[in-house]
């Protein structure tokens, strides 16, 4: 009866968000999350993320979820350490950093570069930097910004993980877009980029160009299925990009398996990918 109500509530709520007018529920979406912050219990704790330990500020119910915990080390990490370019010397961008955790676990492995991560999400940008501050972790660069083609401004749903907004309906704030080759400019080329944009993953490598010319390793969380198509992505236009260029290709097709070589066929649903330049 409870899964039954909640599913008719979930239903009625989105209805009712489809039939006002964009500006109404924008405001609406944009109150329940911030009443949500106000209202929630913020805390520091102590979590080991691959072996690291980290202190994080949990702001939010969703940040509550993913971070308080530990985490097994990232296979994309160890492989990219292993077989990539991601060493103690290495910049690295981090495209759609939310709360910082990955970069920090990132800018120990660098230690003696930079990690630039960038994020959309003003709410989130400001956790990073607070989180990276309890950290120490000097050599990490948090940039608000939402990662695209090219430099400009772009849409960006108000939510704890949100992504690109093309049509405003969704609770929106506008933000700055840079793109991969714009960042290159300011920071310099990297030796590996992690993309992690709900589904904008094809446009943010159409900003790269100058980039790709310098070879750098690439992770992609490919959303296959859940966003990268209403950007007018795929997961062969992704993946045949990479493969054009002469990159070795592996696969996780799901969180926490392993990577394994290409085998010629892309997944259909959301998936991990590690692109070596060799």
């Amino acid at each position: 009866m409870r899964t039954t109500l909640k599913g008719v509530l979930a239903t009625v709520r989105r209805s009712v968000g489809e039939a006002l007018p964009a500006p109404v529920a924008s405001w609406l979406r944009i109150g329940r999350r911030r009443w949500a912050e106000v209202t929630f219990r913020r805390r520091i704790v102590e979590r080991s993320f691959g072996g690291l330990p980290l202190r994080l500020e949990l702001t939010d119910p969703l940040a509550e979820s993913w971070y308080d915990r530990d985490w097994d080390p990232l296979g994309e990490i160890e492989l990219l350490r292993s077989r990539g370019r991601l060493g103690a010397e290495s910049t690295v961008f981090d495209l759609g950093g939310h709360q910082g955790v990955v970069a920090m676990m990132l800018a120990a492995v660098a230690e003696d570069g930079t990690v630039v991560a960038v994020e959309a999400d003003s709410h989130n940008h400001v956790v990073a930097r607070h989180n990276a501050e309890l950290n120490g972790c000097e050599n990490v660069v948090n940039v608000h910004a939402v990662a695209a083609a090219a430099p400009g401004r772009l849409g960006f749903t108000a939510q704890w993980n949100g992504n690109v907004d093309l049509d405003g309906r969704f609770g929106t704030e506008r933000v700055q877009a840079v793109s991969v080759d714009s960042l290159a400019e300011q920071y310099g080329f990297p030796s590996v980029v992690f993309v992690d944009v709900e589904g904008y993953e094809l446009e943010v490598l159409k900003g790269a160009e100058k980039t790709f010319a310098t070879r750098p390793d690439w992770f992609i969380e490919v959303h296959a299925g859940c966003g990268l198509e209403r950007f007018g992505g795929s997961s062969e236009a992704v993946g045949e990009l990479l493969v054009d260029r002469d990159y070795e290709i592996h696969i996780a097709p799901g969180e926490g398996l392993p990577f394994e070589p290409w085998d010629g066929t892309w997944p259909s649903s959301r998936f991990f990918l590690v692109a070596l330049a060799g």
